[in-house]
Order: structure tokens, then sequence, then C-alpha cells
């Protein structure tokens, strides 16, 4: 249950070879490569340019994505939890390679590209209509259309609008023109839309008019009155859309192949990545040049995939990676309690090499506090049972699966904490208690404070271990014991004096405390070379023991969440015996109230527990020991997105 031991290869094998062995590593997967275009090229080395078929594939992928997301309206398979319950298909790696290779994409993606050109120019189509009568719209009443009146000799007819706040304006200055007239049509959206008959003797006073007032001209090119010219437009939008429909009914027959697409999707993305990786490498004349990380349990593996591809032809060194080499990647294996908080881990860092796992020191605690702060039989019944169903009913997703078994162990430590305080929903059914939450509140914050001196003495000790293994034992004293002797000294101080305990008691407290303190001042800054140094240093360190007191403080959360939770609940439970009191109609509300609230309480609970959990380890525990950066190990595989990859 640790961080997992890598192996460092170097491989050399001939450029003719490269293709099939790395066919042969990603069916492999657990390979981590380097990137050698950062390292110094010697005479005759050089990086190996991107392969052509990268751009081929990138279309292809893009074409791909474009068909699932045409298709995804039409698609019939089921979705939600039916969609859950059967889960995504699932293929050996050589499996999906095989089966893609036989499907042929391209010629259903002309197709629709074909489709999708129809119903765009019908769309064109339509909107354009759309806007043909949405121009006309003002014009319906107009008692002629404009070609019976083109034809007119002294009189020229114009169409236009103007802006409501010139209106005025307009009419004063039309009224000096005495062989012309205008006629309002109609008022749309601030607009008055004019009918203008211009005597050919005034044509330029009344194009002096229109532009001193704004009016816009507009052509209406009609062969028919208005009305009809719209009530035609109207009819050839109804062509156009049952046309389109006949078009979008194509659609579905394609829907069945989108399993299809999607494992040629999957096969296209670790083809892609298979290609990428050739950057990683450096070349000679005939050589392939190829660096990276293995797991050390996997090297008489890797090196049979090699003898059965390339036989003897092929160089490899491999060697136990450098703990303190910072580019070894990461991967951690833990049993499956464990391994259901790494992502709190990893939400953090993952642990550089020459560090040690946090998760499964940090799981214990984590499972406890978060117990504590939602603490509640009911409650975490009711989360166990549904993601238990969850877990056994359903083909998740490795990593929803890991989230929903995160929150599976957790609601065990509720149901644990809530038999302690005597709670299920609040106060829905009076249970025996360890600890009254009505009373005892300085034992719960004494309970509370008590396991918080121990999460942050264990993050201590686990420092004390890193240094120890790494052969620097005076540093665990020094950085460590003198920790140990301050706190736990300047506690027994204050818990005898406040208990009553022997006076023995008291002196050992401050004694130790006493001596942990001078330790610290004294060896603190034992780096530095001049003395000023080292005092400053060691009064600085000293300094963090308020930081301490923070710490302890910090773990009252424990008890105020719990409490709040429980209360809250205890709230509702009051608020339901009072709608029960109401007869049929209170009671319905009732029933509405206690599961949509306490569901909200849940939910309350669980984040905030979920939250100030994760702030006592990031904050507080790994603040002692913990550094992280480290890099994820990248197996040599892409990420599925529609299928199951079976696991060797």
């Amino acid at each position: 249950m640790a961080i997992v031991d890598m192996s460092r290869f170097s491989l050399m094998a001939f450029d003719a070879d490269r293709e099939e062995l790395l066919k042969q590593l990603q069916a492999f997967q657990d390979v981590h490569f380097l990137d050698l275009r950062d390292e110094g090229l010697s005479e005759g080395v050089a990086m190996i340019d991107q392969d052509v078929r990268v751009d081929r594939i990138q279309e292809d992928l893009t074409q791909l994505d474009w068909m699932l997301k045409l298709l995804q309206a039409s698609d019939t398979r089921p979705t939600g939890l039916s969609g859950m319950r059967q889960g995504l298909p699932t293929y050996s790696f050589d499996e999906m390679r095989q089966k893609a290779e036989e499907i042929d994409f391209k010629k259903d993606y002309y197709e629709l590209r074909e489709i999708q050109s129809k119903l765009d120019g019908f769309a064109q189509a339509r909107n354009d209509k759309q806007a043909q009568i949405a121009l006309l719209k003002p014009w319906e009443s107009l008692p002629f259309y404009p070609a019976q009146v083109d034809s007119l000799k002294q009189v020229r007819v114009q169409y236009g609008s103007v802006l409501r706040r010139f209106v005025d304006s307009f009419k004063e200055d039309f009224a000096e023109l005495e062989l012309s007239d205008y006629q309002v049509v109609a008022e749309l959206g601030g607009q008055y839309y004019l009918v203008i008959l211009g005597h050919h003797d005034e044509t330029e006073e009344l194009q002096d008019v229109l532009r001193r007032n704004g009016v816009s001209p507009i052509t209406l090119d009609v062969k028919q009155p208005v009305v009809d010219e719209i009530a035609q437009l109207h009819q050839e939008i109804s062509q156009i859309e049952e046309e389109s429909r006949d078009w979008q009914a194509k659609l579905p027959e394609y829907a069945p192949r989108m399993s299809d697409y999607e494992l040629v999707h999957e096969a296209k993305s670790n083809e892609l990545l298979k290609l990428g990786a050739t950057r990683n490498f450096l070349k000679t004349d005939r050589l392939t040049l190829i660096q990276g990380f293995i797991p050390t349990k996997l090297e008489a593996e890797f090196t049979q995939k090699l003898d059965q591809e390339l036989g003897d032809d092929y160089y490899v060194e491999m060697v136990p990676a450098d703990r303190d080499d910072p580019a070894v990647p990461i991967l951690l294996k833990n049993n499956p309690f464990v391994e259901s908080f790494s992502s709190i881990t990893s939400m953090y860092a993952l642990p550089k090499y020459n560090e040690v796992d946090p998760t499964p020191f940090f799981a214990p605690f984590y499972w406890m506090f978060f117990g504590m702060m939602g603490a509640d039989v009911g409650y975490g019944l009711l989360i166990m049972l549904v993601t238990g169903i969850a877990l056994k009913a359903f083909n998740l997703k490795p990593s929803l699966r890991q989230f929903v078994r995160f929150f599976f162990f957790l609601s065990f430590s509720m149901v644990l904490w809530g038999l302690i305080y005597g709670s299920f929903f609040g106060d829905l059914i009076a249970l025996p208690s360890l600890i009254d939450t009505n009373q005892d509140f300085m034992l719960m914050l004494v309970v509370s404070m008590a396991l918080g001196l121990v999460h942050l003495f264990f993050g201590l000790a686990l420092k004390a271990y890193v240094l120890i293994r790494d052969g620097k034992p005076m540093d665990a004293i020094y950085d460590v014991l003198s920790w140990y002797l301050a706190l736990g000294g300047g506690i027994l101080w204050l818990v005898s004096g406040i208990a009553k305990l022997p006076p023995v008691w008291t002196t050992v407290g401050k004694v130790a405390m006493i001596i942990g303190m001078v330790m610290i001042l004294v060896f603190a800054g034992r780096d530095s070379k001049s003395f000023v140094g080292r005092l400053v240093g060691g009064l600085y360190e000293l300094y963090g023991i308020s930081s301490y007191v923070g710490d302890f403080v910090s773990y009252s959360r424990l008890m105020a969440l719990g409490l709040a939770g429980g209360f809250i609940g205890v709230a509702l439970n009051m608020i339901v015996k009072m709608l029960f009191g109401g007869g049929i109609i209170g009671i319905v509300f009732g029933v509405v109230v206690f599961a949509g609230f306490h569901a909200f309480n849940i939910f309350l609970s669980g984040l905030g527990a979920y939250v100030h959990t994760s702030r006592l380890t990031y904050v507080e525990f790994f603040g002692k020991f913990y550094e992280g950066g480290g890099k994820a190990f990248r197996r040599f595989r892409s990420t599925p997105k529609y299928i199951e990859i079976k696991e060797k």
C-alpha cells in the first residue's frame, strides 16, 4: 500500500521496427515515456518529425465528433439509471483495434454531410422567407401593390419608414410641398411606414424633405397584393419545412451505428496517442532511442513483449528509478478502502517519489472525522443504501465507481457516530447515546481536541519516519522530538493544573516543555552559519507554537458541524410534528417537508463534512510532513470515453 516502485529503461531498436514496437507497447500500456527533446543532442542523433498521419487522424476524430453530436438527438440507447445499469460496452484492447479496422465510417460521414447540407439549405431558405414576411408585414393594408403604380407618368410612388421622433418635423416640412402627398400605412416598433406620392415637378424638394427627416427608403418588389404575397411565402415555408422533415427523418437511420462510430473514435484516439509519442524519442540513421519508466514488478512482462516483437534485434537497460529523481512518475496502489480516498490526495498533489503516499495514513482519520461531522444513523443508513445499490446494480465507470465507493465507506462512520450521539434523522427515534449532544458539550469538545492532537502528532511521527528512512535521525530529534516535548509537555502542564493532578505531573510537563522549547530555539536555525542567524531562526520556529494553537482550535469544527446537523434535524422534526397536527393537508405537507428538508440537510452535512475534513487533512495533517509535487504516471493509452477496456 504505497507508491509503486518504478524502473527506468533505455531502449534501442531498429527504426524499421518502431511501428510494431509501439503497437506492442500500447497493448502493454504500463509504460511512461520520457521526453528526450530537452536532452542535448549528440552528433548523429536527431529528433523524430511528426508523423504525416497525425493530421489525417485528427481530421477523422473531428469528423467522428461531428457525427456523434449530430446524431445525439436520435440516439435511442438507454440513458440515466437504465444506461448506468447497462454500462458501456467492454472490449479488450486488441478487440477494439480489430473491430475498428472493419468499420468504414467515411461513407456514412459523407452521407450525413449531404443531409446536413440539405438541412442547412432549408434552414437558410426558411429564414430568408421569414425575413421577407417581416419586411412585408407593415404593408399588409396597402390598397395597391407596387407593380400597379410603376407606370404612372406624373407621380413617382416611394416607400419608406421614419422614426416616431421625426414624424412631427416630417409633417411640417411635407406640408410645404403643394403637389406631393403621403399616407401612413402602419406604425410598428417606433417606426412609421409611409407611402409617398411624389410629383415629378417637386422631385428635388421632396428628396430634401425625406433626407432632412431621416426617412429610410424601402424597396417592395412584389407582383401581387402584399397580403397574397405573405400568404404565398407562408405556403412556401410550409413546403420547405415538409422537405426538411423528410431529410431530418433520415438521421435516425444512422443512430444504430453510433456504437461503431464511438468504437472507431476510441481506436483513433489511441492511434493518435501512439503516433504522437514518437515526438518524445530520438533517432539515428537506423535506430530509435526510447527512455521511460515501467512498474518494477512488470519488468519481466515488458521484456517478454520486446522479445515477442523484436526477437534479438534490440537493446534494453533497466535500473531501479533514482528515489530523488523528480522525473519519476507516480503510480499509487492501495487496497479498495484506501484507494477510495486517493482523489483527496490527487486534489492536493501527488507525492514525490522520495516521499510516502499519505493516503493510507490519512484515510482512517478522514473516515472518522467525516462521521463525526455528519453523525446521524438515519442519514448514514440512507447513504449506505443508495451507494450500495449503485455499486451492486449499476455498471459504473471506474472514476464514478471510486467516488460512490468513497461515500459508501464514509456512511459507516456516519452510522457509528450517529449511534454514539444517539441521532436518527435528528430525534425522530430516541436512541441510547454515549454522548448527549444536548448536554455534553464540553465532553464533545475534549474528544474533538484529543482526536486532533492524535492527528497532529501522527503527522509529526510520519515526518520523523521519513527523516529516519532517509538517514537523518538527528534531524528527527531536532525537528520532531523537540515539538513532541514542547507541545506534549505544555499540554500535560495545562491539564495537570485543570484536573488537579499530583504536582509531579505539573513538574514533568513544565520540564518537558522547557526542554522542547530550548531544543527548538537552539537547533531550528542550525543551517545558518552565523550565531545570530541561528538565534533568529530558532525564535521564528518557536513562534510557530501559535500556529499549533490555531491547529488545535480548528478541530473544534468536529464538534460544531456534528451539533449543527443534528440540531437542524431536530428543528425540522418539530416543524413536521406541528404540520401533522393540521389534518390530512398538514400530514401531506409534513411528509413533503420531512423528505425534502432532511434530504437537503443530508446534502449540507455531507458537503460540510467533505470540505472541512479535507481542510483538516490538507492544512493540519499534510502541513506537518507532506510536500507533494509528483507527476502522474501516464499510461500509454487514451482515457476511454465511450467504452470500457478490459484490464489485463
